[in-house]
């Protein structure tokens, strides 16, 4: 996005600002300096730009660096330091504040906040003694090479300079950056008490003209007090503020004549700055140590105080009695539910036993339960709570509560009422018997298997079948319990239904001794997720129905009287002949056969000796060819024999003279001896030729025989004649 000249113009002031203030902390650090001790005895720069850079993404720091470097170099020119050593020294100062800010930053992101757990411990290292030992190491290289002073002894007094330095600047500026004086808990009305006291204290101690000049560096420690004021108080922007006043009045003191720091002139310089620094640092390390444990403990109990708060939101919108009792059956703890149900308030309900509450006779249901529970085990029961209106059914969950040293000092209370669904459980219990009842009396197997073959459920049926009773069915295995052949003969079945399709079908198995047909249907049972979860199991006898079925086909496709084809039957015998013989060769015949005078034998003996007759002649015929030949009763009186696989074509008429000479034995009736003939024609079947065209050749021939004075046979020839 492009910048506009004002924005810009922003900017280069902001920077400027930036490198001024630089500067004028360098010049401040340097000229309250003793002449004598040469490096400043506390460097307040770099706390100043690691503040200000862990506020802002990484990417956008190269600017203020710019801008503290240019300042750190022209303080140290202003100061007196040739511009080699001006430039050397500021880029020392430039990487002690990347090292630190990098590192933090990294570790802990922009949002920089000395009051969140382990933040502080993490800036001391790397920024109060990793990033200054850095920086002090080439610093005092540098120094030791261009003045010729001891590297120890430059080390010894730059490095506590710059850990003091950063300890102090960089907290105030974070602090500054995220929140100021005036906020809440820290109105200027507050401050100003507290910071008037430490300012006279540290006036007392560091002026002039006190008499403390000959002591010890004691007086130094009386600051202390004011100094932790501030700190309980103001937290972490007391402990900044305070630290900063007595690093400026610790830096005045350095120089000017008469004060109690200045008046160690039995000391070097050198010693002097490091008594002073080692005060800064017990100073600084107190009070922020102190102000960080406080906010800690702070937060910790606003949040503890929140999670009460949020506990006892969510425990007053649970739609359970929730409470806490001491060993002493006393409520410590209650919600609001208790409102609701009870008509008590949870307040009132605090410090006052259970029986006092809800009287002897509840106090009596929870008796064996307390026991249990204040002798360490948890608990849940049920009960009808007679102290509310109606039939209430309640559960009751009794949890201990152990203090620090295991002992039970009380126990949680959740109780719900189960009314709604106790009915509904008792309204399903009795529907499951009804079911049951139904399922019992069905003529029917009916099973609930799982995905593991196992039985769930059988009824009665299933036992009547298989003779194991429900309870010795139910949770083993289908192989323990049917039959091998059982087994065998659904296992189609069932392997379609465990893969999700319905399956029906039919097979005959011995049960009891006895044939039985039998019809079987799985259904899959899916779960949500459309996995079979297991398969219901139907299984029915039908064999009496299967016996029908094939008396139908009988009275269907055979004669009634004869037991022999019927119509219907020799036409599907025929048209089958006639396409074997049209798809490999050969030749069949088709012998029509009549009853010569039938008529005459139901008039004059009657219809029963006819119907005898006829069965006679049926097995007269059955008897004469054979068992591949096809016998059928296609009429009263007349039949049919179709012969296949004909060797000759003589051989029909040799089977019809067979024929004649069977028939023509007597009939033993009820009334006597009976002699019949038949008349029969013959047609000769070849490939190409049709069931009905055969059909009327050989009914042609059948009349030519009975023309040609019955009791014979003829051969119709291919044109439809007979011979």
């Amino acid at each position: 996005m492009p910048v506009s000249f004002a924005q810009g113009s922003r900017e280069l002031l902001k920077l400027g600002g930036l490198a001024a203030l630089v500067a004028a902390l360098c010049w401040v650090s340097t000229v309250l300096t003793p002449p004598e001790g040469r490096i400043a005895s506390v460097w307040l720069a770099n706390g100043l730009l690691v503040g200000l850079l862990l506020g802002m993404p990484a990417a956008h720091w190269w600017p203020a660096l710019l801008a503290g470097y240019l300042g750190n170099v022209a303080a140290n020119v202003v100061t007196g330091d040739p511009l080699d050593l001006a430039l050397s020294l500021a880029l020392c100062n430039v990487i002690e504040v990347v090292v630190a800010a990098t590192l933090l930053q990294r570790r802990w992101g922009s949002g920089f906040d000395l009051r969140r757990g382990g933040v502080l411990l993490e800036f001391v290292l790397f920024a109060v003694l990793l990033a200054p030992a850095l920086s002090s190491l080439l610093a005092a290289t540098i120094i030791s090479e261009h003045s010729g002073l001891s590297l120890l002894w430059v080390l010894a007094i730059w490095y506590p300079a710059d850990a003091l330095g950063m300890a102090i600047m960089a907290p105030l500026v974070l602090v500054l950056r995220q929140t100021q004086l005036g906020d809440s808990g820290g109105q200027l009305r507050h401050w100003l008490p507290d910071t008037a006291l430490l300012l006279v204290t540290a006036l007392a101690v560091f002026s002039p003209g006190l008499g403390m000049g000959h002591w010890l560096p004691l007086p130094l420690f009386l600051t202390f007090p004011p100094l932790m004021l501030m700190v309980m108080r103001h937290g972490t922007r007391g402990a900044v503020v305070g630290v900063v006043i007595l690093a400026l009045g610790a830096m005045l003191s350095m120089v000017a004549p008469g004060s109690s720091v200045g008046a160690w002139g039995g000391l070097p310089p050198q010693a002097r700055a490091l008594l002073l620094q080692c005060y800064l640092a017990c100073a600084s390390g107190m009070a922020l140590t102190v102000a960080t444990l406080l906010e800690q403990r702070r937060d910790y109990e606003q949040g503890l105080q929140q999670a009460v708060r949020r506990l006892r939101s969510i425990a007053d919108h649970v739609p359970a009695y929730i409470g806490y009792i001491d060993r002493d059956l006393r409520y410590r703890f209650a919600n609001s539910h208790h409102r609701k149900g009870y008509g008590l308030e949870p307040q009132d309900m605090i410090g006052r036993g259970v029986r006092e509450l809800f009287g002897a006779g509840t106090l009596a249901d929870f008796t064996g339960p307390v026991e249990s529970v204040l002798e360490g085990r948890s608990v849940r029961f049920e009960r009808i709570a007679h102290e509310l209106e109606g039939e209430v059914h309640q559960r009751i969950d009794l949890v201990p509560d152990r203090d620090e040293r295991g002992a039970i000092a009380g126990f949680y209370t959740l109780i719900l009422d189960i009314t709604e669904g106790k009915r509904a459980e008792l309204r399903q219990a009795a529907s499951e018997r009804r079911l049951r009842m139904i399922a019992d009396n069905l003529p029917v197997v009916i099973a609930y298997i799982d995905a593991g073959r196992v039985y769930r459920f059988c009824n009665r049926t299933h036992e009547a079948w298989f003779g194991k009773a429900p309870d010795d069915v139910v949770g083993r295995h289908m192989e323990r319990v049917l039959p091998p052949e059982v087994i065998e003969a659904q296992r189609y079945y069932v392997d379609c239904a465990m893969h999700g399709a319905r399956a029906e079908g039919s097979f005959s198995l011995q049960l009891g001794g006895q044939t039985r047909h039998v019809q079987v249907c799985f259904v899959p049972d899916r779960g949500e997720g459309g996995q079979v979860r297991g398969l219901y199991m139907m299984m029915s006898d039908i064999t009496l129905a299967k016996r029908a079925e094939q008396r139908l086909q009988q009275l269907a496709r055979y004669d009634p009287l004869t037991g022999l084809a019927n119509r219907r039957e020799l036409h599907e015998h025929l048209g089958a002949a006639l396409n074997r013989i049209q798809r490999y060769g050969g030749s069949l015949a088709l012998l029509f056969i009549d009853v010569d005078h039938f008529k005459s034998i139901n008039d004059r003996h009657g219809h029963a000796a006819g119907d005898e007759v006829l069965q006679e002649i049926a097995l007269r015929l059955r008897g004469a060819v054979r068992t591949t030949d096809t016998v059928a009763r296609v009429a009263g009186d007349e039949f049919v024999v179709i012969l296949e696989q004909l060797r000759s074509t003589d051989e029909p008429q040799f089977v019809a003279r067979k024929l004649l000479a069977a028939i023509g034995k007597p009939f033993m009736l009820d009334h006597g001896a009976l002699q019949v003939g038949v008349s029969i024609g013959i047609a000769l079947g070849q490939a190409g030729d049709g069931a009905d065209q055969l059909l009327r050749r050989a009914d042609r021939a059948l009349y030519a025989a009975k023309d040609g004075g019955r009791n014979t046979s003829r051969v119709a020839d291919q044109a439809g004649g007979a011979e």
